[in-house]
């Protein structure tokens, strides 16, 4: 049973029930006769012909996402025959559960897309500008999840794009036999904890990056070619099969931290093959910045701001991306270089007329840690010229979107760059 706190997560208060009817092309579901269907034979069926693309290995999506009977057979009939297609309608029928609509975009806040990035500077900060009086703690405390964007983020399964959750192709064979992955997957639809998802997508992860395993199509740091599209389709399959078990575990606000990076693992798979001018999956653009986000929520300490900022750049959601690198500016861990990296994408990042204020908050800040508790004095020579390179840029990038905040920009540079070791 899906839990009502679940449904609250996602913005939705109505108490939905498992209702499988309607339709989706116009074919009434009435037409369908299920008397003589047999549920215990559309499992069987389903696990055979249909589960290795539902990551879940069990149609719980299709239960949960309430989609129709006749989108079920209709996709059925694309493998089996009638009476089997009808057999798996009155298994999943045989779920019961309380499910969202399969239009629900998840983890999209309140299921809601704002018209812009003005708007949604407006509806979190109240006005069109970097707010003067936040402070670095209450920054921290906006939590990412819970935030209104005028990003549409996928839905589960759609038919007309690749702008979804749900690959066109399950993993290769090859990707499942390295290295166990295959065994490691089905022991967690034997039997499915916490414990045995972490590892299968741990597994999967590395099965399909690997440089030892032929069939890898991800291999980033390898010589071999990328298969873009393939890396894209198995990656969303490894994200389908984490956010399924957030689903089924009422954990919508959170689980495992390598779940969360398999989400943003797409979005990285189709920014690198943009920016390496590849051949790219569809809606290239929509994807990287989506699933970029979708794992970013979760993690906003983790991932390098460049990457999901230069996306929404070109998307032309500055403001999205400013907040998104300051809100991770201030979860960063201690001792290391990404708060400088943090700092120059805020003044790179933020529209001209917030650029002063921003960038401020964001030496300000940088200038707070290093006094608390940052070494500094710990960055190797190579991390530390890099670090005065950035602040360098940070004040060249912002003072010329706001040429009347220079003096204040430049006295918070060199005030930081004389707490830092000499070269």
């Amino acid at each position: 049973m899906i839990r009502q706190s679940t449904l609250r997560a996602l913005g939705l208060s109505l108490p939905f029930a498992l209702v499988l009817t309607g339709c989706d092309n116009g074919s009434p579901t009435s037409d369908l006769s299920l008397e003589d269907a047999d549920p215990v034979m559309g499992l069987v069926t389903f696990q055979v012909e249909c589960a290795s693309c539902h990551a879940s290995g069990d149609g719980f999506d299709l239960a949960f996402f309430s989609f129709p009977d006749s989108t079920i057979v209709r996709r059925a009939l694309g493998h089996v025959p009638l009476s089997d297609a009808l057999d798996i309608v009155a298994y999943i029928r045989s779920l019961g559960a309380e499910t969202m609509t399969r239009h629900t975009r998840l983890f999209q806040p309140g299921n809601r897309i704002l018209a812009g990035d003005r708007v949604f500077a407006e509806q979190l900060f109240g006005l069109d500008a970097w707010p003067v009086d936040l402070t670095p703690e209450e920054l921290l405390a906006i939590d990412p999840r819970t935030v209104l964007v005028a990003l549409d983020l996928p839905m589960w399964s759609v038919e007309k794009d690749n702008v979804d959750w749900m690959p066109d192709l399950p993993p290769a064979d090859g990707i499942l036999a390295f290295n166990g992955t295959g065994t490691t997957i089905e022991a967690y639809h034997q039997m499915p904890t916490d414990q045995r998802l972490v590892t299968a997508v741990n597994r999967l992860r590395h099965s399909v990056t690997s440089p030892q395993n032929s069939a890898a199509p991800c291999t980033f740091n390898d010589d071999r070619p990328v298969d873009y599209e393939a890396c894209f389709q198995v990656q969303r399959w490894i994200a389908s099969l984490g956010a399924q078990h957030m689903l089924r575990t009422d954990r919508m606000d959170g689980f495992h931290r390598n779940v969360h990076n398999a989400f943003w693992d797409v979005g990285q798979t189709v920014r690198r093959s943009i920016v390496q001018g590849r051949e790219s999956p569809a809606n290239g653009l929509e994807n990287w910045i989506d699933w970029m986000w979708t794992g970013w929520i979760f993690e906003p300490q983790s991932h390098a701001t460049i990457y999901l900022g230069t996306g929404l750049e070109a998307a032309g959601l500055v403001r999205h991306a400013t907040f998104m690198t300051l809100r991770s500016l201030v979860a960063r861990p201690a001792n290391s270089l990404a708060p400088f990296v943090d700092v120059r994408n805020t003044a790179r990042f933020s529209p001209d007329h917030w650029a002063g204020d921003a960038t401020a908050f964001a030496l300000r800040h940088l200038e707070e840690r290093i006094m608390a508790s940052d070494r500094v004095d710990q960055l190797s020579g190579e991390s530390l010229a890099e670090a005065f390179l950035h602040l360098e840029q940070t004040y060249r990038l912002a003072s010329e979107k706001d040429p009347t905040a220079a003096p204040m920009l430049r006295e918070l540079v060199d005030r930081i760059e004389d707490m830092l070791p000499d070269l």
